[in-house]
């Protein structure tokens, strides 16, 4: 990277830094806190520790036995549902927690309080304090469900103001730590330099690495105020790699210098902002590390095609060289989780810890085998294979961060104050306002918006989805539009479509088409695989016909903006992002776009390449004012 773009990122995070202390005491009053939790903010991440927190430090690193040290390098899943204290799921992490010794925890979606009780009973199990972590991407409630659920991060890249990150970085902290939550995996760091990379999606800000950078090092200031740490991923940048294909990792081709000016920009600016962890991904990086993965061991045979080079993960050239020597990087590196397919489709747990620990990874995230992974580890260091020096380097790493987080000082969360705070009116008020915010008019060519509820008085929904939905869920996808817009004097009628939905049904849809005065499309489309398409083939033939039925058709994308790019000839086309559940705050938002009663504004975070560049978007007044192409 450029000493020159450096400085300027560096500058820019500075900026965010002061800005984002001075909104602690206008945020933390802003979201209904209490003095007491206003108390987080003595917390903030990147802080110098007191002499009497070093000597804790010190203190404890002397004391702990070598299985200890190595449980803090190790962080599991945990169930965030009701779990009986006699059930094996218990028992598990009990045994976990007291024979292992390991250091943190990974919460799986499950519910606010059970997750805050489950958090306290394994923090008092413990004999020294866990790192709690969660994947945040849309908030909170990403994870746990009654905390708030934010929009996803291309919607924030969508407004184009960083003030919305660090909020959206703040609401997520707030809620967080009120959970006993400390460790924010995310923010996502990927651009997105493929649109066929479907996995990455709308949890991308965008596909300009400086723009990203901004986006993220705001979040990271806007979090890291509030007694947490961000664990920004997928690096080296999975937004950027090739998708992988079978059991293969997914492959970033760049050379460094290509890798320095995009896929790592972003990260560099988060190391600048002072992140304090990155999350890397099981991604090969041949340019960088060509060495050949070693396969085969007498668990594990080699299969006959495998030929892999090391991934980023497992990689001491792109973790000891490229990351703590060229990036400056001094915090947290965890892995990505070591039970994905990828990992363990070529090795046993034991050669994906080992590796892992001999490139300089400081956690090992949800190993496919803990108490294996526990022995093997201990005794490679008894043998000599791993020093006890290079074991200690983590452990000070990560004992350093939970005196930081307060951890030392504290452990525990107040359950009673939990129902005042988390998913209250403020922090649903900043999910609706980026909502609002995001909404992009990508193409209106018939001038069909605002709706015009005198000479519309038909309106067809037409909710696509390429989900298997179950009966409660076709009763309630994409209704909040629906009667939204009802509230507003149209006459709607909604239907569901799946793949599931027989052919007679989609015939009476193209018949009715016709006979409507404007067809509304909602798409909610949240592809897995990076090789199939958004939609199944009986929803895309449909929504194809619909515009030649009825050329007063409107289509919101609630997912990914690409879908246009599938359907060139749509007359007019929404992309309002959404969010990880039901996309209920971008309903509302569409709603009032489509009724006249707020502003267009957003912007196109990503290029639809043949049709419009980044940054385009129609704006629009209230009630129809003046429209015009929004230019980058």
């Amino acid at each position: 990277m450029t000493r020159m773009v450096a400085s300027n990122v560096d500058r820019r995070s500075r900026g965010a830094m002061l800005l984002g202390f001075l909104s602690v005491i206008v945020i933390g009053f802003g979201l209904g806190l209490s003095p007491s939790q206003i108390e987080m903010a003595k917390f903030p991440y990147q802080r110098h520790l007191s002499k009497r927190e070093r000597k804790w430090v010190d203190a404890q690193l002397k004391r702990m036995r070598l299985e200890e040290k190595l449980g803090q390098m190790i962080m599991i899943p945990a169930s965030a549902t009701f779990l009986n204290l006699e059930s094996e799921r218990f028992k598990a992490l009990r045994h976990h927690i007291l024979e292992n010794h390991v250091g943190g925890i990974l919460l799986e979606r499950g519910q606010v309080y059970e997750a805050a009780m489950m958090i306290n009973r394994l923090q008092e199990l413990s004999r020294f304090p866990l790192l709690v972590a969660a994947e945040v991407d849309a908030g909170v409630g990403t994870t746990l469900l009654g905390a708030t659920l934010l929009p996803w991060n291309m919607a924030v890249g969508a407004t184009g103001d960083m003030a919305w990150a660090m909020r959206q970085g703040s609401v997520t902290a707030q809620e967080a730590r009120l959970l006993g939550i400390t460790c924010l995996i995310g923010p996502t760091a990927d651009i997105i330099a493929d649109p066929r990379h479907r996995r990455i999606g709308v949890r991308a800000y965008g596909d300009d690495p400086r723009q990203v950078a901004r986006m993220v090092s705001a979040y990271i200031q806007g979090a890291q105020m509030y007694g947490v740490m961000t664990a920004v991923r997928t690096f080296p940048g999975y937004g950027s790699a090739r998708p992988p294909v079978g059991e293969a990792f997914p492959l970033l081709t760049g050379s460094i210098d290509d890798l320095r000016e995009q896929a790592l920009l972003p990260f560099q600016a988060a190391i600048q902002s002072g992140t304090g962890a990155l999350l890397v991904g099981h991604i090969a990086v041949p340019k960088i590390d060509s060495t050949p993965l070693p396969l085969g061991s007498p668990e594990k045979p080699p299969k006959p095609e495998a030929k892999l080079t090391r991934p980023a993960s497992l990689s001491p050239v792109v973790i000891d060289d490229v990351l703590r020597r060229q990036m400056k990087f001094d915090g947290l590196i965890l892995t990505d989780r070591l039970s994905d397919a990828a990992m363990t489709a070529h090795l046993t747990p034991r050669q994906c810890a080992h590796y892992a620990v001999k490139a300089g990874v400081d956690i090992l995230l949800a190993p496919a085998d803990v108490d294996g992974t526990m022995r093997s580890l201990w005794e490679a260091v008894r043998r000599g294979e791993i020093a006890e020096e290079r074991i200690d380097e983590s452990v000070r790493r990560i004992l350093t961060a939970k005196v930081r987080l307060g951890l030392a000082a504290n452990r525990f969360t107040d359950i009673d104050l939990i129902d005042n705070f988390v998913g209250g009116s403020a922090s649903r008020h900043v999910a609706q306002t980026i909502a609002q915010r995001a909404i992009t008019l990508v193409r209106d060519e018939r001038h069909t918006i605002p709706l015009n509820s005198t000479s519309i008085t038909s309106v067809m929904h037409l909710v696509m989805t390429d989900a298997d939905i179950n009966a409660g869920t076709r009763r309630t996808l994409g209704r909040v539009l629906t009667d939204e817009l009802r509230r507003r004097g149209l006459n709607v009628e909604r239907r569901v479509v799946d793949r599931c939905t027989p052919v007679d049904r989609t015939a009476a849809i193209l018949r009715r088409a016709e006979s409507v005065d404007l067809v509304l499309v909602s798409l909610f489309a949240h592809p897995r695989r990076d090789h199939q398409p958004d939609l199944p083939a009986a929803v895309r033939a449909l929504l194809k016909q619909i515009p030649q039925r009825q050329p007063s058709t409107v289509v919101v994308s609630f997912g990914r903006p690409y879908l246009l790019l599938e359907y060139p000839t749509l007359p007019a086309y929404i992309s309002a992002f959404g969010d990880a559940g039901d996309a209920v705050y971008a309903q509302r938002a569409v709603a009032r776009a489509l009724s006249g009663e707020a502003p267009i504004g957003g912007r196109l975070p990503v290029a639809l390449p043949g049709l419009y560049p980044r940054g385009h978007g129609m704006t629009m007044g209230v009630a129809g004012g003046e429209r015009t192409p929004k230019r980058p």
